[in-house]
């Protein structure tokens, strides 16, 4: 980096800044501060939430150190950092993001008012219960009915378990919906028996485009759907689904049928299966390879 510097290339540091940041590089970090001002914002609000997505709470320390605004001493000839942190507004929201919990902890005692309802919504969302908790228990925030619709869609029951029986924002019907799209169904289970919110025919829609066929039978079993007017069914379990489909629903897809919906199945490369059954059985559906 010396020799860089003394030849004059200089342009490349804010990357290289947000690289030494990411890698958890703090004497590179220390370096670069010295020998480079930096002195568009953006660059230093980057730098501070690279910091706190990645867990790097030494170097969030160091250019904590930096703020004169509370009466730090700064490096020899480094920039001053009170305003990218004034300008940085969610930095405990991407920490908390990202199961940072001693940065959130830290950020708690140093920076208080960066925090939005982000913080647990997004931790929630991302599995973090222990930043969630944390966060229900020492911030004022609170947590939208987005944690527990997009926890639901992630798959993490533990934490929509927890926000059921710990806060009162509940969740929409987006979270059995979204828990279709991807399949979980311990999710759909647990949520059909604890929450009143159900579910939209999108659940039924997404579990069938998305070929989740032990979704599919258990939402036809306990709720009435349609078939969809029209589907696209997508891999990798997309032949059972088609074969679902026909096995019960036989009727909505009898020839002259005027309601008989529109199938496109998105078969692989080297899927045989798929398009040898449609020719046999079902010419009119449409194949659509990957």
């Amino acid at each position: 980096m010396q020799y860089l510097f003394d030849q004059g290339a200089d342009d490349q540091y804010p990357d290289s800044l947000l690289r030494a940041v990411r890698k958890g590089q703090l004497n590179a970090v220390k370096w670069l501060l010295e020998h480079h001002l930096y002195t568009e914002l953006w660059e230093g609000e980057r730098v501070i939430e690279e910091a706190a997505r990645n867990g790097r709470l030494e170097i969030l320390k160091l250019l904590h150190g930096l703020d004169s605004s509370v009466g730090k001493k700064p490096l020899a000839r480094s920039v001053e950092t009170s305003e990218w942190w004034s300008r940085s507004c969610y930095t405990l929201d991407v920490a908390a993001s990202n199961g940072h919990l001693d940065i959130v902890q830290w950020l708690q005692l140093i920076r208080p008012k960066t925090c939005s309802s982000n913080a647990m919504d997004d931790a929630a969302a991302n599995g973090q219960l222990e930043v969630v908790k944390w966060l229900h228990a020492n911030r004022s925030e609170g947590c939208t009915k987005s944690a527990m619709d997009v926890a639901a869609s992630n798959g993490h029951l533990d934490v929509v378990q927890w926000l059921t029986f710990n806060t009162r924002v509940g969740c929409s019907t987006l979270a059995m919906d979204l828990a279709a799209r991807n399949g979980h169904l311990d999710v759909l289970k647990w949520l059909r028996k604890n929450s009143s919110k159900g579910c939209t025919a999108n659940a039924f829609e997404n579990a069938i485009e998305h070929s989740h066929v032990r979704v599919a039978c258990w939402l036809r079993k306990h709720f009435q759907f349609d078939v969809p007017k029209t589907m696209t069914i997508h891999p990798p379990n997309q032949f059972d689904m088609v074969l679902f489909l026909f096995s019960h629903f036989p009727e909505t897809f009898e020839n002259g049928n005027s309601a008989r919906p529109r199938l496109v199945i998105v078969s692989g490369p080297n899927d045989e299966i798929v398009p040898r059954w449609v020719q046999a059985n079902e010419p009119g559906i449409t194949l659509h390879a990957l």
